[in-house]
């Protein structure tokens, strides 16, 4: 149950920065906002937090999740003309993403 909350925890959070950096700045579908709020969370679930965080510090697994997302995005955004973003909104995203991903970490650890 309680990987379960983090995974929609991570999900929601992945979700509302994705929607405030490339929803609302760049203008881009919520559709596409959802698909690449979905790829960042699954992907930076199985890297970030099976991964990293077990084996190093919050700050470590928190900036692997914020890399991470703003490279899978302009992956995303190469992939597809549907989805656009720029280098002001990707490093909002990145800053957003590591400030949400901090104190995620630290909630899921103290639990």
């Amino acid at each position: 149950m309680r990987t379960f909350l983090g995974i929609i925890m991570k999900l929601i959070g992945t979700f509302i920065a994705t929607w405030i950096c490339f929803g609302l700045i760049e203008k881009n579908m919520l559709l596409w906002i959802f698909i690449v709020s979905l790829a960042i969370t699954i992907i930076n679930y199985l890297i970030s937090d099976l991964l990293v965080l077990p084996n190093s510090s919050n700050v470590v697994a928190s900036l692997t999740d914020a890399v991470g997302a703003g490279i899978i995005a302009f992956i995303i955004s190469l992939l597809t003309d549907n989805f656009y973003i720029s280098w002001l909104s990707t490093i909002i995203f990145i800053v957003i993403i590591y400030v949400f991903e901090f104190f995620l970490h630290k909630y899921q650890v103290e639990e």
